[in-house]
């Protein structure tokens, strides 16, 4: 955010200290995602990503998932369903318009 000045596009981000004790804080722990969905004021969210691990978390935070089949997980074959399934983060506006 900061090497792309976009901290003024953002009111919540948070991010995974590298630190051992931050390790139980790991996805599919939904210790994040429940924070910022709490200091947003949500009542429901979209968690966008690309790994199973995502929509885990997604699911047990109670949050649709959308699972993005970027070229690194075109093959990945899922434990789980994600709500929606995309290729591209260009497919977004269609799940939330």
């Amino acid at each position: 955010m900061d090497f792309f000045d976009l901290q003024s596009t953002f009111d919540t981000y948070y991010g995974r200290e590298k630190t051992v004790e931050s390790l139980d804080y790991k996805k599919p722990n939904t210790h994040y995602l429940d924070l910022a969905l709490s200091e947003l004021g949500g009542e429901s969210a979209l968690y966008v990503g690309d790994s199973e691990h995502d929509v885990i978390a997604a699911h047990q935070a109670g949050m649709d998932s959308v699972f993005v089949r970027r070229p690194h997980c075109t093959d990945v074959t899922l434990s789980t369903t994600p709500t929606y399934e995309i290729n591209n983060l260009h497919e977004i506006p269609e799940i939330v318009g």
